[in-house]
């Protein structure tokens, strides 16, 4: 670099810094990743306060022996307990019906155990979020799902529980609509790793420009973590929008103090709790398609480099759009199937024992640190990409003083263009 006419300066760039910069960026990718996930897969598959789509145990019954004295009148009183056909189990009703059982089995000597309601808020929850469904596509089953006992099980003498939650096919609706949503956060986490790594080393060395020669490459002096964290964390205020849904719930219930009856007798608050449910992901497309820059984060390099490089940020833009692509077809049927198996747990008998606790920690596994691996590797290497001008004016190959006029006249075409130009100094402009 003795030739730049700038001073001669020797200048050598740190393989550790190179190294150290693509760690740092990695884990800071995972960090928020994790964050933005947790956040966002509440209403999917519920946490430890709140439920989300999750099915969960409505009530339990122990079997009655056929030859017990009140069997019939048992599962007459069953029947009616599952809803058929009534709103009882919802406004009130399940009340009511708990107190009958109760004095019922008072008058009978405490002889057997009846069905008994353990959660009707948790019906109440999944009720309400369906009275506001246009042809009846969130919807779920008001008789709720019957356990099947495994042959232990009814050896063990275990009771018999009925789960409530949403029918199969709104679950796989409220999956992929979430999902879409998730999926163009996490696209731009990549891209934000990705601009990351090259506005890094763009300015990795503040002093390139040490005689302040207008005729040289001259840096902005903006910080480089402001600009990351800042990207980040609003990327990670956009995943908060999947908690619209819960906020929905809280807010009828708590603030506005409205119950079923209100939400059944009132189509503007059902139209309501509808859009609620898939709000997040319509606002998150609405940024995409509008170019909103947290989520259109590789525009954001071009403050740091020169018009001459822009070229090359846009093949590598391409190059990206192709490969997450691919990536996301195959992730994107993966987190469904795995999402169905978290919410239906608590009913799989095919899976048990030590196997479903397996399961889950594969589960687990599997989103929150084999998939961002699989991610920031795929967009770390398309960094690596590099832009062919056409088959003559290309840097492969090319002798120090080729590389050197090339980057000067058609500007980068790879990430080690970027660092020479960017980094050594003196280097012209």
């Amino acid at each position: 670099m003795s030739d730049q006419e700038g001073g001669n300066i020797a200048y050598s760039f740190n393989k550790n810094d190179y190294y150290n910069i693509i760690k740092t960026n990695k884990t800071l990718f995972h960090a928020y990743y994790i964050i933005t996930v947790f956040v966002s897969f509440f209403f999917l598959t519920g946490s430890f306060v709140l439920n989300g789509i999750s099915i969960g145990k409505w009530k339990t019954i122990e079997e009655i022996p056929e030859n017990q004295p009140g069997k019939n009148n048992e599962q007459k009183n069953n029947g009616e307990k599952n809803g058929k056909g009534s709103l009882s189990g919802m406004m009130g009703g399940v009340n009511e019906e708990n107190n009958n059982e109760n004095n019922q089995n008072k008058n009978k000597g405490n002889e057997k155990k009846e069905r008994k309601a353990v959660n009707n808020g948790l019906y109440n929850y999944f009720y309400e979020l369906t009275l506001g469904s246009p042809f009846n596509i969130i919807n779920f089953n008001k008789d709720g799902m019957l356990e099947t006992l495994t042959e232990k099980e009814k050896k063990e003498g275990k009771f018999v529980s009925t789960f409530i939650g949403f029918s199969q096919n709104t679950n796989i609706f409220l999956i992929i609509v979430n999902l879409i949503g998730i999926f163009i956060i996490l696209e731009a986490l990549l891209k934000n790793l990705m601009s990351s790594i090259i506005v890094n080393f763009v300015q990795a060395n503040p002093n390139n420009n040490p005689y302040n020669n207008p005729n040289c490459v001259t840096k902005v002096k903006d910080s480089v973590s402001i600009y990351i964290n800042s990207n980040y964390s609003k990327l990670m205020v956009l995943s908060f929008l999947f908690m619209i849904p819960f906020s929905t719930t809280f807010v009828l219930r708590h603030i506005l103090k409205i119950d079923l009856y209100d939400i059944k007798k009132t189509q503007w608050i059902k139209i309501y709790i509808f859009i609620s449910l898939i709000i997040p992901t319509l606002i998150i497309i609405f940024y995409r398609l509008t170019g909103y820059k947290s989520i259109t984060l590789f525009s954001t390099i071009y403050k740091y480099i020169d018009t001459k490089d822009y070229e090359y940020i846009g093949f590598m833009k391409q190059m990206f759009s192709l490969k997450y692509f691919i990536m996301y077809v195959f992730l994107f049927v993966a987190f469904i199937f795995l999402s169905l198996h978290w919410i239906y747990g608590s009913m799989n008998k095919y899976i048990t024992g030590w196997k479903k606790y397996a399961l889950y920690i594969f589960i687990f596994v599997f989103i929150y640190f084999i998939v961002p691996n699989i991610m920031a590797s795929n967009a770390i290497s398309t960094i690596y990409n590099v832009y062919k001008v056409n088959n003559i004016d290309n840097n492969i190959d090319n002798t120090e003083n080729e590389v050197i006029e090339n980057i000067e006249k058609k500007g980068c075409q790879s990430l080690f263009d970027l660092i020479v130009k960017y980094n050594y100094p003196c280097f012209k402009n």
